[in-house]
């Protein structure tokens, strides 16, 4: 089906305040000439977000659990409280996150220092979750047409769509309840709601660390450490809460009718998701020595979240990520990562070269070169197979957010998709089930395939002309993706769309000759000469 939206509302700009306070405290305590002990605290408060214009919307309470409202015959602005200044029903009054450190040096241990520690961090929520909030009904108010197809948008469509406006304003105001407009207005239709906790908890996590670092002679040192975390009250969108199959076919785990008749869709905010992650990295670092330094490192790792990037709608890779859960429990999207990347190796060097000759002029020309080098090499990131248009035939509106597509086992699928699928599909849209013969939420689970390897190698060359002793000009030539060599993205992951299988684009690095993680940024190589006068 296709849907026709307007939007109406009665103020052009929200004026939305934030605050946070912070306080931290920290003391260091040498218990002995080889063991020091850091300990700290810090405290956060964070406010509830305001509007200075009244903007917010809100249920009377959490769509939730059997704690609201469920009879058709209620009045909207019974079930619906408006023009409030406050985002949330409550938040916490004070953070506390304590923190703990301890460095020892055993002697006779050949320069042998351990460090652990261990603390709690708050995350900050996405302040623009509250635009959500004063978007939610009845001001304003966003009319919701369904269309028999999408090329039968025109100005009757318009009508319809101000005409279900006034009839909810007006009823609204009059205390009307669903029943009351749809016979005002044949196809009224419920409209859709952001719901908030009860209590907005601020998301935090827990980190841990142990790390060996052993000395290899005057120059050179190694280093293990170990790290995790564990988040808690993190954010995800749940677009399941109000969601039921109206498409007549089987399909597990849906009731046949909307839980609350009031309401069309709603995305619950819920505040009780997890994450976790276990990283073990190994570095060598060689400090200066015939104008050599350098450092590589390899990490093994594993993340695991329900959703990623902070779950408030946010997607990390805009190639894959989904950004609500895939189904109506939170346990059917905790899962690999987005960011789960298994193996990474990190490398750089800076290397003033220490030419030297007894010809002046010849020596002008060989000293003073510097050469620098960085080197990423790592795994893929992970991403799903999903049907998009499933929710739309099940839910008839009811469900946001995309669900997973169900794998009727033709064929083996790859536990990664390389660089050769550029050419030949990754799988196949035969390997899954259509959107009319699905039965349930997806029998893979969210992010269970890899996308291609990635690597970079980025140099610079640059030498100092001496002018004086305080004066000199630096001549130079920087190079990104210095090889040019093309890093694929994750191959089209929609079931039924065309190149269903087969990678379609490239990724561009994070960082570039255009600054970090900037929209011009070319994927191929790009260089670029630079000089600068010192003095």
């Amino acid at each position: 089906p296709s849907y026709y939206f307007q939007s109406y509302t009665s103020i052009t700009t929200a004026h939305v305040r934030f605050y946070n306070y912070g306080i931290y405290a920290q003391d260091e305590w040498a218990i002995k000439p080889s063991l020091k002990l850091t300990y700290g605290i810090r405290l956060d408060r964070s406010g509830n977000p305001t509007c200075i214009d009244n903007c917010y919307n809100n249920l009377t309470s959490a769509f939730t659990g059997s704690t609201f409202n469920t009879n058709p015959n209620e009045p909207y602005d019974k079930v619906i409280n408006t023009g409030l200044s406050q985002a949330y029903y409550g938040v916490d009054t004070l953070v506390p996150q304590p923190r703990i450190g301890l460095v020892w040096s055993p002697k006779n241990m050949g320069g042998l220092v351990i460090r652990t520690g261990m603390g709690m961090f708050a995350d900050l929520s996405p302040g623009f979750l509250v635009s959500n909030i004063f978007a939610n009904a009845p001001y304003p108010y966003t009319s919701v047409i369904g269309l028999v197809n999408s090329t039968n948008v025109g100005p009757q469509t318009s009508a319809a769509a101000t005409s279900q406006f006034q009839v909810f304003k007006s009823g609204f105001q009059a205390g009307d309840n669903l029943a009351q407009l749809q016979a005002v207005d044949p196809v009224f239709s419920a409209p859709n709601y952001f719901s908030i906790p009860q209590h907005f908890a601020t998301p935090e996590v827990i980190k841990w660390s142990f790390e060996l670092e052993q000395p290899l002679g005057k120059k050179n040192v190694l280093i293990a450490t170990y790290s995790g975390n564990h988040g808690y009250n993190l954010l995800a969108l749940n677009g399941f809460a109000n969601a039921y199959n109206a498409s007549g076919q089987t399909f597990a785990g849906l009731p046949t009718a909307p839980r609350d008749a009031m309401f069309t869709g709603v995305t619950q905010l819920t505040n009780n998701n997890v994450s976790n992650y276990d990283g073990l990295t190994v570095q060598y670092k060689r400090a200066l020595g015939y104008g050599f330094s350098g450092q590589a490192g390899y990490t093994w790792s594993h993340a695991l979240d329900d959703i990623s990037n902070g779950g408030a709608g946010e997607f990390y890779n805009g190639f894959s990520s989904l950004t609500s859960q895939v189904g109506p429990l939170a346990s059917m999207s905790y899962s690999n990562a987005d960011y789960d990347i298994r193996s990474s190796f990190v490398a750089d060097f800076l290397w003033n070269m220490p030419f030297k000759t007894s010809s002046k002029g010849l020596d002008y020309l060989v000293r003073g070169w510097v050469l620098s080098s960085k080197f990423y090499f790592r795994t893929g990131t992970p991403f799903s197979i999903v049907d998009p248009f499933l929710a739309g035939e099940l839910g008839g509106g009811s469900i946001s957010g995309t669900m997973l597509a169900q794998y009727i086992g033709h064929g083996a699928l790859p536990h990664s998709c390389g660089a050769n699928a550029v050419d030949v599909a990754c799988f196949t849209d035969s390997q899954f089930a259509g959107a009319t013969s699905e039965t349930g939420f997806g029998n893979l689970a969210r992010n269970a395939l890899y996308g291609p390897n990635y690597q970079d190698i980025d140099s610079s060359l640059y030498k100092r002309f001496l002018i004086t002793e305080r004066m000199y000009f630096q001549l130079g030539v920087s190079a990104y993706n210095l090889f040019n060599h093309p890093n694929f993205a994750p191959p089209n992951h929609n079931v039924g769309l065309p190149g269903f299988g087969l990678i379609t684009g490239d990724v561009s690095p994070p960082t570039s000759a255009y600054g970090a993680f900037q929209g011009s940024a070319v994927s191929g190589r790009v260089a670029v000469l630079n000089g600068k006068f010192v003095f």
